[in-house]
């Protein structure tokens, strides 16, 4: 052993060099120690296990220590255990992966709706079932990957975003018509009692089932006839308004009613702008949100009189609470065309089409939108390429026909104008007849656009185009739908079209 003296004049480093030197060599000594014991055991025979006994003959344990490891029992239930645990991680991470794609949808849609871009939310949520379906036929090739597959199929908790995101796009009315396509034909009913946004819409279809049962008289008088006639008009309006007050009548929507039918009447600029002054009185009182029912129409006729500025606000108003509405935009664009701020234009329809592309390329209503600006600063033959390119992508959408009809009548080449004006209305037909939706087909503007593109193509026209022949019908078809006397004066020539269309919003609004 080692002896330590301490000298009390020597440095603290001095010592710390004695202390670490001592200790390192008393490890070195037992370890060294421990190591030729054991090695002296097993040279002598002792049982490696015990190291007490002897090893037996032609053994590698003694005896006594054999005996006992013969007699020990495998963890079997452990052993299973463990086997059934890494079987289920292996499935967990199977399953992990076949939801990975659907999840990330799910992510993507809910960013979507948070930024309040219902069309985009509504794509990404769509996709969910795209990526289920896909994953399910990929692994049915038996009963365990058909199991598998079933996993993933999306549950109500999808389909209600799914719901929601239609709502915000359409209306509550259409959105509660199509629920089948959210939650398929046959939903579960006790779920339904429980989604929020599918019970808001349940009342509001309600409301507007007791209210047209209520005034159904005066509104099926109004649309049998076959042109509007103000004394008719002031008749069905008095009938309207003595439903007021009935228990199933929601007041909101039979404000709306009555609306519907002033504009049918031409009951002119004051009795319209009392009608929405009633409209909002009304649903500021109910508490409750209106502005589906509404909101578009006020802010439409707002920029038909003329009165900008109001247009605007409920136009922004539409356009903030949903960032993939296209009428809004348009609305917001011509009220700055009118205003003579194209680049202001320019800006509201860039900014919209930035945010509304569709795996990276332009939607139908991003098309609409630079059509319009190219053929409002007189870029024609710019304009003409963008229909053709949208048109491959979007081969249906009214719009884009009639935005041709009227770059060629502002050439003044009529029977180019009357052929895409036709093509317009064909198109909107079809829509209208096989997919529900009225939207292009009930337009004034589209109904404007093929009423003066159809006369002036009578008037000037050489009328050797395809639907030439089809001139005659239409032109008798429209002596019995309202149009404003300012297009019924271009129609007949007084106000020479190329001049209206190169001033104001460029445009038959």
């Amino acid at each position: 052993m080692i002896k330590e003296t301490f000298d009390p004049h020597a440095s603290d480093e001095n010592n710390e060099s004695i202390t670490l030197d001592t200790d390192t060599e008393k490890e070195e000594t037992l370890t060294g120690g421990e190591d030729a014991a054991e090695e002296e055991a097993l040279e002598e025979g002792m049982c490696p296990r015990c190291k007490k006994r002897k090893v037996a003959k032609s053994r590698d344990y003694c005896y006594r220590c054999e005996e006992e490891l013969r007699r020990a029992k495998l963890p079997l239930t452990g052993i299973i255990c463990a086997v059934l645990a890494a079987a289920l991680s292996i499935i967990c991470l199977v399953i992990f992966a076949l939801d990975l794609a659907p999840a990330i949808s799910v992510i993507k849609g809910d960013i979507y709706g948070l930024q309040k871009n219902w069309f985009s939310a509504h794509s990404a949520y769509a996709e969910v079932q795209t990526s289920a379906t896909e994953v399910q036929n990929a692994l049915a090739t038996n009963k365990v990957g058909y199991a598998l597959g079933s996993l993933t199929n999306p549950g109500y908790g999808v389909k209600s975003k799914i719901f929601k995101a239609v709502v915000n796009i359409y209306d509550p009315l259409r959105a509660y018509q199509n629920s089948s396509y959210a939650f398929g034909e046959s939903p579960d009913e006790k779920y339904l009692k429980t989604d929020k946004t599918y019970q808001m819409c349940e009342k509001f279809y309600n409301r507007f089932q007791d209210t047209y049962l209520t005034v159904q008289e005066p509104v099926d008088l109004m649309q049998s006839m076959e042109k509007p006639d103000k004394a008719e008009g002031e008749k069905i309006l008095k009938m309207l308004e003595e439903s007021r007050g009935e228990s199933k009548v929601d007041p909101v929507i039979l404000d709306y009613f009555i609306y519907s039918a002033a504009t049918y009447f031409e009951a002119g600029e004051d009795k319209i702008f009392e009608c929405f002054d009633q409209i909002k009185k009304d649903a500021d009182a109910s508490g409750e949100d209106y502005t589906w029912i509404y909101y578009k129409d006020y802010a439409d006729e707002l920029f038909k009189y003329g009165r900008d500025e109001d247009a605007e606000t409920y136009y922004q108003a539409l356009a903030d609470k949903d960032k993939s509405a296209y009428d809004p935009v348009r609305g917001l664009m011509n009220i700055k065309i009118r205003a003579g701020d194209i680049d202001g234009a320019d800006r509201i329809v860039n900014d919209y089409c930035r945010e509304n592309l569709v795996n990276g390329q332009n939607s139908d209503s991003n098309y609409s939108l630079l059509i319009n600006m190219a053929r409002v600063k007189g870029e024609f033959g710019e304009a003409l390429e963008l229909i053709e390119e949208a048109q491959g992508a979007y081969a249906s959408v009214p719009e884009y026909y009639r935005q041709k009809c009227l770059i060629y009548l502002a050439q003044e080449n009529y029977d180019q104008a009357f052929e895409a004006a036709a093509l317009c209305e064909q198109n909107a037909y079809y829509i209208a007849s096989y997919y529900g939706d009225a939207t292009y087909y009930t337009s004034d503007v589209l109904m404007s656009t093929v009423y003066i593109a159809t006369s002036l193509c009578d008037k000037y026209g050489e009328k050797n185009t395809e639907n030439a022949k089809y001139i005659g019908e239409i032109l008798e078809d429209y002596q019995n739908i309202s149009i404003r006397q300012e297009f019924r004066d271009i129609a007949s020539g007084k106000v020479k079209v190329s001049d209206y269309l190169r001033e104001g919003v460029c445009d038959f609004i």
